[in-house]
């Protein structure tokens, strides 16, 4: 057994292999042709065994394929997500991601309407049906603080895990990020901004001072950014959103202005201002994130604050206010423990009291 072990490895030394080929080059070639054939034998299992699972998949394939042409697949979400080649984002992903927003009820409506449309088009496409080009941009109506950046946000990842958008991401603006100095670099200065959003959401707030709205037949810079967002509206609606933000008022009288950009937003949402119950809900919610809490007696004194306020919003912003008044509040705790002459338990550093939430109220006089 040895000796043939030993035999073995002299035959397929290199050695060897090297005398054999230039001493006896037609033995070489003939053990080379035996050599060849025991190795196509020993692969010839795994080969085999490569195709099938090939063969198998390529039938699955086509299964799936008419499972969702026909549609029999039992899940529409997972059918549109396979065949666009993006993770799957269903309804209870946009409800959740809904759920982490105070109030907003009439926008979160809207988000479902844009995800719906979305979604149906996408399905359209799929069995082969006629399609429209679905255009993104919006129009965000509403006070500061109504949650319009937090919403585009959402809007930004929501077209990403749908497939509609590449990134995602947001890029936000105002007139004086567009608005160059000197004549001639508005235009690129605003395309740099739009290739940077490429993608993804250009939030544009305060868009309406774009424009001088005493003398809009003024042609100002802010026009020509205005003529550039437009054309890259038109050139890369696949594959971009635009968002336009700013006061109510404004913001209808800028769309007016600008016909042609009117005619390209299908999309127009309201934030309300939110109701005191509901800044109590987003002061409660920041205070949990700093890992303090109010008394019911708190709670009830927010509410009534928030009450006598609620007319001045536009000026006070919303959410905020409420994180103002924190703010305020941690302020005036840390100087009512900072005067105690006993150490602070954990009662005393977690809980904010009446007299720390009035202290914005007091400082207003």
């Amino acid at each position: 057994m040895e000796s043939r072990s030993l035999f073995r490895s002299i035959i397929h030394s290199e050695t060897t292999d090297i005398i054999v080929k230039y001493v006896f080059p037609e033995l070489w070639l003939l053990w080379r042709s035996f050599e060849s054939a025991r190795l196509r034998r020993r692969r010839l299992p795994a080969v085999a065994t490569a195709h099938q699972n090939s063969q198998k998949s390529w039938q699955n394939s086509l299964q799936r394929k008419a499972e969702i042409h026909n549609g029999t697949d039992s899940s529409r979400e997972v059918a549109v997500g396979w065949a666009f080649g993006h993770k799957v984002y269903t309804p209870e992903d946009l409800e959740r991601d809904l759920s982490g927003i105070v109030g907003l009820e009439h926008v979160k409506e809207s988000i479902r309407d844009i995800y719906f449309t979305i979604r149906t088009n996408q399905e359209r496409k799929l069995r082969g049906l006629q399609t429209t080009q679905q255009s993104l941009h919006m129009v965000f109506l509403g006070n500061p603080g109504t949650g319009k950046t937090t919403v585009a946000r959402l809007m930004g990842e929501m077209f990403r895990r749908m497939g509609v958008l590449s990134k995602g991401h947001f890029v936000e603006t105002d007139p004086t990020g567009l608005i160059a100095e000197h004549l001639g670099q508005t235009g690129p200065k605003t395309f740099k901004k739009i290739k940077e959003a490429m993608g993804g959401v250009l939030f544009i707030d305060e868009a309406y001072a774009l424009i001088d709205m005493e003398r809009p037949d003024i042609n100002t810079f802010g026009k020509e950014a205005i003529s550039v967002l437009i054309k890259a509206m038109e050139d890369y609606r696949e594959n971009l959103c635009v968002i336009y933000a700013g006061y109510k008022e404004e913001m209808e009288a800028f769309l007016d202005i600008n016909p042609g950009m009117k005619s390209r937003i299908p999309f127009v949402i309201e934030f309300e201002d939110y109701r005191p119950e509901e800044l109590v809900q987003i002061f409660c919610l920041e205070c949990s994130k700093r890992q303090y809490r109010i008394t019911p007696e708190g709670e009830a004194y927010l509410l009534d604050l928030f009450d006598r306020n609620l007319g001045n919003m536009r000026t006070l912003g919303n959410g905020r206010f409420a994180r103002n008044v924190l703010e305020a509040a941690i302020t005036q705790q840390a100087r009512r423990l900072g005067s105690m002459t006993t150490v602070a338990s954990t009662e005393d550093l977690l809980v904010l009291a009446v007299e720390d939430l009035r202290a914005w109220e007091l400082k207003r006089g």
